[in-house]
């Protein structure tokens, strides 16, 4: 699945897998995002959560728009623990309750 989206031509292609992570394809190369073991309260709005602090995160490094450039794998990496981490608070909570820029930056 991730190979045929990135043929399609995009910098890089994020699938979330539940309690099993995420992964990745960045160009020719592929790598999984280990899950944050956490007690589970509710899933209910875990991949919102994951892909909009992936998008903040981005947004926030300038890494948006058509005049940015391709993320090298140590920045891509960066981006994607910090969205692991705000899937991760919204899932030890009830609803769909995601957390604040504090929460995440000291979870």
């Amino acid at each position: 699945m991730l190979t045929d989206w990135a043929k399609r031509g995009p910098r890089f292609v994020v699938a979330t897998l539940g309690g099993k992570g995420a992964r990745v394809r960045l160009g020719a190369k592929s790598f999984d995002v280990p899950p944050i073991k956490i007690e589970v309260a509710d899933t209910v709005g875990a991949g919102d959560s994951f892909m909009s602090s992936l998008l903040f995160a981005m947004d926030r490094d300038g890494a948006l728009g058509r005049a940015s450039i391709a993320p090298g794998e140590a920045q891509l990496a960066q981006w994607l623990a910090f969205a692991a981490k705000a899937s991760a608070i919204t899932c030890a909570r009830r609803g769909s309750n995601p957390p604040t820029l504090p929460e995440v930056e000291a979870f």
